[in-house]
């Protein structure tokens, strides 16, 4: 194979593959797929005359039905078949010097074995471009829209307690409660999507679903002292407001909104690092991040058996006589562990009175 050849399979600009397939361990599913991920950002096409989609892509019946001349063609077709895709192609065969790439091949298996080594260059081209030239491709969600993290924190007035904001956030069906202090806020079947899909080849679509297929639209955390909801695009932080506001009513109080795009949460990375071992943060700010460590991991806690309540939830010893003693002489113990602590030490400032509340004893904290 030439240089100029060589040149045309490292950095080609546009990929057909003739044989594209769904079927489960073919050759053209294994190829289709790695094209896709492979960060390629030329145009890609699939042919297979018995399909008209493939991976989500459309697929064209032949050759001739392609919309582009493709800079680099994979052929995943049976070894038969490869001279007349290549007439088709309108490529010289000679100058491919087809016959030594497919030697003997009877089959598929050997087929891709005579060409692995044109397969391992190419990879290895496209990772060494991707690893000096990378490109941060436009990510979107599920809307088309492009992903701009937003949050708003709703402060909960004066003498509300959680259980009269869970009560209020019950109301909503497209609220799913995956724990006491947490929802999934999902789309609702009669809900009209935006008619906008991430298009192009430097776009990836970001969407995130339940177990059982619901995309989520956001999340809502319940704090002892703030309901927030996260959301990725300004158009689904709007509608949150209208499916929220009504519900909460004068619980809380109007919402401050923090956001982020996608180039000013990586331009944070580049600017401050990965690694909190060469930097010195500030005091307060470790103890922000340690006591938001601490609430999730009791929020969670919440829920799960405990060995001192006799390996029940403390949301469940809650509900009986015996249970509340035990609970009662559990957060009186996490206290005194808190107490114990270093005055500079971020746990020593830690406030668990949002459980006393959470589980409905505070009236026995004594």
């Amino acid at each position: 194979m030439t240089i100029r050849n060589l040149n045309l399979l490292f950095q080609p600009r546009s990929v057909v593959l003739v044989g594209a397939s769904e079927r489960p361990g073919s050759i053209g599913l294994h190829v289709a797929e790695n094209l896709l991920r492979g960060g390629f950002t030329g145009e890609i096409a699939f042919v297979n005359p018995r399909h008209d989609v493939i991976l989500g892509r459309s697929c064209h019946r032949s050759v001739e039905a392609l919309p582009f001349a493709p800079g680099l063609a994979v052929i995943a077709t049976p070894p038969n078949t490869i001279p007349g895709i290549i007439d088709e192609l309108g490529v010289d065969i000679s100058d491919l010097e087809l016959d030594r790439l497919t030697g003997s091949a009877t089959d598929e298996t050997e087929l891709l074995r005579n060409f692995a080594p044109a397969f391992s260059l190419l990879f290895l081209a496209n990772l060494l471009e991707r690893i000096v030239n990378p490109a941060v491709p436009q990510v979107t969600n599920s809307d088309g829209e492009e992903i701009e993290f937003m949050r708003l924190v709703y402060r909960l007035a004066e003498g509300v307690t959680p259980a009269q904001v869970r009560s209020a956030l019950g109301q909503a069906s497209e609220l799913n409660a995956v724990s006491a202090t947490f929802w999934n806020w999902l789309e609702t079947k009669n809900r009209i999507r935006k008619n906008r899909k991430a298009s192009g080849t430097d776009k990836l679509g970001l969407i995130t679903k339940t177990d059982d297929g619901s995309i989520v639209l956001g999340t809502i955390e319940l704090k002892s002292k703030t309901l927030e909801l996260c959301v990725n695009s300004q158009t689904r932080m709007d509608l949150g407001r209208r499916v929220l506001e009504p519900l909460l009513g004068g619980l809380v109080g109007i919402p401050l909104v923090e956001r982020q795009t996608l180039d000013q949460v990586l331009s944070e990375q580049d600017d401050h690092g990965s690694s909190f071992a060469t930097q010195e943060l500030p005091h307060d700010e470790i103890r922000r991040i340690v006591h938001e460590a601490m609430d999730r991991h009791y929020h969670a806690q919440l829920d799960q058996p405990v060995p001192a309540l006799g390996n029940i939830s403390p949301r469940k010893a809650a509900k009986s006589e015996e249970g509340r003693d035990k609970l009662v002489t559990w957060l009186k113990l996490l206290e005194n562990q808190t107490a114990k602590h270093a005055p500079d030490d971020p746990m020593s400032s830690y406030d668990v009175t949002w459980m006393w509340n959470e589980l409905g004893i505070y009236d026995l904290r004594n």
